[in-house]
């Protein structure tokens, strides 16, 4: 889906306090929890080569302690994408025709968010996905254009399967 030929990629890692950052809208103890538990995070953040404002493409890999605290991070990030809903509805970037899915599919488990995301007179899709198998979690967020649920549902397989880890 991502061609190197036609995409540029730069990878990071993540630190416990980026993490927070991302979720100080949460209760405290939710956040001192989940990056207590949290092990590694990398993301990997994709861009066409020719056209690297039209389309973001955002894949993290997040490893924490338990299989538990995977489904919590789940939970927390459709916590968050509530909270946005509800505080971007109306200012310079909103979000709107926000719906969020479960996955419950043998191989794919986790959360579904799909939304329109309006800039002045810009408006762009958004999908992301978390989901998790025993301790990880892969996140995609896929900004401009983003491909069908079933090509993006197979990513996130791909991606399980290119670390190894089984259904």
């Amino acid at each position: 889906m991502y061609d190197g030929k036609e995409w540029s990629s730069s990878r990071s890692s993540l630190t416990g306090k980026q993490i927070a950052a991302g979720l100080t809208m949460l209760p405290r103890e939710h956040v001192d929890a989940i990056v207590a538990s949290l092990r590694t995070a990398r993301s990997v953040r994709l861009v066409p080569t020719l056209a690297p404002a039209s389309r973001t493409a955002l894949l993290t890999i997040l490893e924490f302690d338990s299989e538990a605290s995977a489904r919590h991070w789940v939970r927390l990030s459709g916590l968050v994408s509530a909270h946005e809903n509800e505080t971007r509805k109306e200012g310079a970037l909103r979000f709107t025709n926000a719906k969020e899915t479960r996955l419950d599919g043998a191989s794919v488990r986790g959360l579904l968010q799909e939304k329109t995301m309006v800039q002045g007179e810009l408006k762009f899709d958004m999908v992301t996905i978390d989901a998790h198998r025993g301790p990880f979690v892969v996140e995609t967020s896929i900004v401009g254009d983003p491909p069908s649920t079933a090509a993006h549902l197979k990513l996130v397989e791909d991606v399980f399967a290119g670390l190894g880890i089984a259904k």
